[in-house]
């Protein structure tokens, strides 16, 4: 066991493969163009966060096979109707991952902060452009 809180791994782990399952689900809702680059964009970014994580669980004898999902999120993602909702969803959930990725960068533990870093910095330009489709769609 590392000498380290794994907790925020296991947690992060679970909402990169909710965030995935969401993109994959509004994959197949047929978006329009730049909605569906935006979501394959997201997804291999997850995907690449998911791989990170699970590789840094298995170091420290935490199988990750047996994370799941978080459902209620899902549920929620699942019930926006429109493309323009989804968006808003997802663009919503990523200012709320910066955020946190931001949060775990400053406080925890400096064998993670690294990751921690390269996970926020991975999601900040899918996330402005995210900002930038929706900013237009208002005008």
């Amino acid at each position: 066991m590392p000498d380290f809180d794994l907790d925020p791994v296991l947690v992060n782990a679970r909402h990169c493969l909710t965030w995935a399952a969401i993109c994959q689900h509004y994959l197949q809702r047929n978006p329009k163009d730049d909605f569906r680059q935006l979501l394959v964009d997201l997804l291999d970014a997850e995907q690449a966060a998911i791989s990170e994580l699970t590789h840094l669980l298995r170091q420290h004898d935490v199988r990750p096979g047996d994370l799941g999902v978080f459902t209620q999120l899902l549920q929620q993602a699942r019930a926006r109707r429109t493309d323009q909702a989804r968006m808003h969803f997802i663009q919503q959930g990523l200012e709320h991952a910066l955020k946190w990725y931001a949060a775990q960068a400053e406080s925890s533990d400096p064998r993670l902060r690294d990751l921690w870093q390269r996970l926020h910095d991975q999601l900040v330009p899918i996330e402005n452009r995210f900002s930038a489709i929706l900013s237009q769609a208002r005008q």
